[in-house]
């Protein structure tokens, strides 16, 4: 195959110069048709400034609160079927057969792209009528905004309405547990009483104890002494007349109390004394025995009364703090409930769509179309015939050569 030099390339090229015009300018008037043919589109874009959203109810449930919104939140909702249909209505978009506009349709023209590491969302719209497509990006913005409102308000309804269930149930457990109260209040034993009661038993006990104990004590002492003096009653020399002492016993095994002391005179005063101190020293252990006794079985039945006034007062001490226990537990209930209800009525009430998203710009009608360029256009279209007409000269003067050689 021979090699054609730079030279003979160039006045190839050069010979063939009316077709590659010819080619070009063919090329170009093609491109302005095509350029006259070519609908214009116009792209407006809108600006919004997205904050995230959180709002909760304190100590709800997961499915009374509501979702956070962030960016990839925003965009998901900003394409929403509502969303689309009130753009639709509000600003009567129809097709080419004049019928309303599909979601879908409209969705195909809207662009939607978040500025990196900002709250900024653009939204971006591209129709034929340039003041279309601004009322379009605006329309849809103001919308968007509109449904993340209705969304949360919704929520803060649906929320409302089971609060003010329970708020109810809340309102019939204090009702009861009131009831409860007022009923123990008026039918129960009083426990101030029942403690003033069981105060008073418990003074009279300890004073008993107190007097038993001297008594023991002052038993115990009359015991030895008259031990001691009949020791040395037994060791006196002994006479022909001595003291007798009589006493008597009842059926019960306790003394009655009755003495009966035969002395007989006798010179021996010293003997006398320590038989007359004997029957008073005896005489005293007796009666201090009686009142021992009647003391104990005094502190018996005194203690016994004691420990039913205790189990009584720890029964009723049970049954009235467990009382107040759930009317606390229904007041606290229905404070939480009425909280959270009040709560759920100010997100209702507060328009969170409008506090925290906002149209920082507004989309204005462009006023050059993004596809029609008539440099752009030409430069191509003539670009694109000079390279088709330099290939057709280039063609044909290698077809001629071979045809030389054969």
């Amino acid at each position: 195959m021979e090699e054609i030099s730079l030279k003979e390339l160039i006045q190839t090229i050069l010979r063939g110069k009316f077709i590659i015009i010819g080619i070009t300018f063919a090329a170009l008037v093609l491109g302005a048709v095509a350029f006259l043919l070519i609908p214009s589109r116009y792209s407006a874009t809108a600006n919004i400034l997205a904050n995230p959203i959180t709002a909760n109810i304190a100590g709800a449930e997961a499915e009374l609160n509501f979702p956070h919104m962030d960016m990839d939140s925003y965009m998901e909702l900003f394409l929403n079927t509502d969303t689309m249909r009130q753009t639709i209505e509000v600003l009567d978009l129809v097709d080419g057969n004049g019928e309303p506009l599909s979601t879908y349709a409209l969705a195909s023209i809207v662009t939607l792209n978040s500025t990196p590491r900002t709250n900024i969302l653009n939204v971006s719209v591209s129709h034929r009528d340039p003041e279309m497509a601004a009322l379009i990006a605006n329309e849809l913005s103001l919308q968007f905004i509109n449904h993340v409102t209705e969304i949360y308000q919704a929520i803060a309804a649906t929320a409302a309405n089971v609060i003010a269930e329970r708020i109810a149930e809340a309102e019939i457990a204090l009702d009861i547990a009131s009831a409860n109260l007022r009923e123990f209040l008026i039918s129960s034993d009083n426990i101030d009483l029942l403690n003033a009661e069981i105060n008073i038993l418990t003074y009279n006990i300890t004073n008993l104890k107190n007097e038993l104990s001297l008594l023991y004590m002052s038993i115990d002492t009359d015991t030895r002494s008259i031990e001691a003096l009949l020791e040395l009653i037994a060791d006196a020399p002994s006479t022909t007349n001595n003291p007798t002492l009589s006493t008597t016993i009842n059926s019960r095994g306790t003394h009655t109390g009755t003495y009966n002391l035969e002395l007989n005179l006798s010179d021996d005063i010293s003997q006398f004394a320590l038989n007359l101190r004997l029957t008073e020293t005896t005489a005293r252990r007796i009666e201090q025995t009686n009142r021992k006794d009647v003391i104990e079985e005094n502190l018996e039945r005194l203690e016994y009364h004691l420990q039913n006034l205790r189990a009584t007062q720890a029964e009723e001490q049970f049954r009235y703090d467990n009382i107040i226990r759930h009317q606390s537990i229904a007041e606290s209930t229905l404070i939480m409930y009425v909280q959270q209800y009040n709560q759920a009525l100010m997100i209702e009430a507060s328009n969170l769509g409008n506090l925290n998203i906002k149209i920082i710009t507004e989309a204005a009608e462009p006023t050059e179309s993004y596809n029609r360029n008539a440099i752009l256009f030409g430069g191509i279209s003539g670009a694109f015939g000079l390279f088709v007409g330099v290939l057709i000269v280039l063609f044909m003067h290698y077809w001629k050569h071979e045809a030389g050689n054969v």
